[in-house]
């Protein structure tokens, strides 16, 4: 469930994370985040001491998007006959174009990371919720078709991570001629990971947790 959060914050937390796409965190000044959320430094600072501090909270807050995503389509895998197909196509929906302005964020985070050993902490401790939160995907994905994972789902959630995150970079550099062919290619090299990590279920041998 996503926390409510007073409409300040919502509103600063908007700005910041579309400033922070276009002009990174070092860019973007206190005083511009404040006008382009139409509140003054009085509101950031009864809210946020630092931007830092606001970069963490858009991760908290996109985390909880994702786990309200992520569990309504958890719920509908029992009514689909393809549900590997359909967990492929609601991934592409989710990292589509909309999800541009996200990555372009998270870019920032990992470089406030590689400075800043805290940061750093912070940022392993959202990755692996990630991971976590992947796997569970994974292994109510596999469930619901029928399969059981070779590979241990930790392993296979790291590997659609590193997947995911390699199509957003690349999708940053391409044209909007051939994204749409790109991303066709992008869903069939999941689709060929999630099939290849797994197998039938009960088709010998030890399976995987």
């Amino acid at each position: 469930m996503t926390r409510r959060r007073p409409a300040t914050v919502v509103s600063l937390l908007d700005a910041a994370e579309r400033l922070f796409a276009e002009q990174g965190v070092r860019g973007t000044s206190i005083a511009q985040l404040c006008d382009a959320a139409g509140f003054t430094r009085g509101a950031f600072y009864s809210n946020f001491a630092t931007k830092e501090e606001v970069l963490y909270l858009l991760y908290e807050r996109r985390h909880e998007t994702l786990v309200a995503v992520v569990d309504e389509g958890l719920g509908a895998l029992g009514a689909v006959d393809d549900p590997v197909g359909e967990v492929v196509r609601r991934v592409m929906d989710f990292g589509g174009d909309a999800y541009q302005q996200w990555f372009l964020v998270t870019s920032e985070f990992t470089a406030l990371g590689a400075r800043d050993e805290s940061a750093a902490l912070r940022l392993a401790a959202a990755r692996e919720r990630t991971r976590e939160l992947v796997a569970r995907v994974m292994a109510a994905t596999f469930d619901a078709a029928g399969r059981e994972p070779v590979t241990p789902l930790t392993i296979l959630a790291w590997s659609v991570m590193s997947w995911f995150l390699g199509w957003q970079a690349q999708r940053l550099g391409e044209p909007d001629a051939t994204r749409a062919v790109q991303d066709e290619r992008a869903a069939a090299a999941l689709r060929e990971l999630l099939l290849g990590a797994s197998r039938p279920a009960g088709n010998g041998g030890a399976a995987c947790g």
